[in-house]
């Protein structure tokens, strides 16, 4: 996809597409003389994410706001912060929490070689799609058997899980892993409901992205009534 095509796609300016190709928001570029190739699927991907003015939140911020909603305390945050991300919270909806914790983790997506997919899945924390068949079923969802991987790891592990298991960096491949350089949240081995919800909201396809947000809104109306301890 050249610039020109990205930036209809986006409803923004050439050049604003030039600089989102070079602070690594689109997914790889190549480069064919002096044009820049961009990837449609990654192109496609921002285009679905909202957008709006305001910051979004740190790492520990956005981990902990992903802790409360699923009921957790978020204790790696000082009270005032926590009371801060609450207050946030509060005023917010779905498609804002998916845009307020980006910066949760940086996604890299890859195709597989072989038939990897269950020992990979067991390495990492899994999330979006490739969480228990129960869990999908209860939002409606069937489980994957089509190799796909989708899950989380700390980012020192990066290099060496794709060297292992001949992972290939492909935007619209089947495994999507999850880079965290906050491991706070993992200590207990268990990923929070809400970030589950967030990856499945930013599915390209639809079906999959309601359930995410419509999870996400039920998340945030069960807080809304809840107490501020």
């Amino acid at each position: 996809m050249t610039l020109d095509e990205a930036a209809e796609a986006l409803g923004v300016g050439r050049r604003r597409v030039a600089q989102l190709a070079h602070a690594d928001r689109l997914g790889p570029v190549h480069r064919v003389g002096r044009n820049l190739l961009l990837d449609a699927v990654a192109v496609q991907r921002f285009a679905q994410t909202p957008r709006a003015h305001g910051r979004v939140f740190t790492a520990p911020a956005a981990w902990g706001a992903l802790d409360l909603l699923s009921g957790g305390r978020a204790p790696w945050l000082a009270a005032d912060r926590r009371s801060r991300v609450r207050t946030v919270l509060r005023k917010s909806s779905a498609d804002d929490v998916v845009r307020l914790v980006a910066d949760r983790a940086r996604a890299h997506r890859f195709r597989a070689v072989g038939e990897i997919a269950d020992d990979l899945r067991a390495a990492v924390v899994p999330t979006g799609t490739s969480v228990d068949a129960d869990r999908l079923y209860r939002l409606g969802l069937s489980a994957v058997s089509d190799g796909t991987v989708d899950g989380y790891l700390t980012a020192d592990r990066l290099p060496r899980y794709v060297a292992e298991f001949g992972l290939i960096p492909d935007e619209s491949g089947a495994v999507t892993l999850r880079a965290v350089v906050f491991g706070e949240p993992f200590a207990d081995g268990r990923l929070r409901d809400a970030a589950i919800a967030v990856d499945l909201a930013e599915s390209l396809d639809p079906r999959v992205r309601r359930s995410g947000l419509g999870w996400l809104a039920r998340l945030l109306a069960d807080f809304e009534t809840g107490d501020d301890r």
